[in-house]
């Protein structure tokens, strides 16, 4: 049994033990959540993996192989499969502004979400190109630091 005690040792928690003790924080974490109208967190899990399930049947590949699932900061998932040999030497060759590049590099590889979905993801969250461009380079082949 753990004993917090205040200032005059008067008990204030008493806890049977550390996964009693992590139910009763996951409990007030989820009220809290509840309270502020937050995305139900199973929901969001089952939509990502309908997704990754979808893209690895239609695509003819796992996820590991020749596909990459990133997660955004909302919870969402970005499946992106392996660019076209094309793409990636154009994308290599490109002189167009580096933003610019990257975007035409990452479209044709993006499996999920659709189109819209992703343009407002990338709106949303910017910094999202920079790792869909690494996750596509590395299906690729590149690797940043050869072990």
């Amino acid at each position: 049994m753990i004993r917090a005690m205040s200032d005059n040792n008067d008990p204030i928690v008493i806890v049977d033990s550390p996964s009693d003790a992590l139910a009763t924080i996951a409990a007030r974490r989820a009220a809290r959540r509840a309270a502020a109208g937050a995305e139900d967190d199973d929901a969001r899990e089952l939509e990502n993996a309908r997704a990754i399930d979808q893209a690895e049947e239609v695509q003819g590949t796992i996820v590991g192989k020749g596909l990459r699932v990133l997660q955004a900061p909302d919870g969402s998932v970005v499946i992106v499969k392996k660019p076209a040999n094309a793409t990636y030497r154009k994308f290599q060759d490109s002189k167009d502004k580096p933003e610019d590049a990257s975007k035409a590099f990452v479209k044709p590889c993006v499996v999920h979400p659709s189109k819209d979905a992703y343009d407002t993801l990338l709106t949303e969250y910017p910094g999202m190109l920079v790792r869909l461009v690494r996750a596509c380079a590395e299906l690729a082949g590149y690797a940043a630091e050869e072990k």
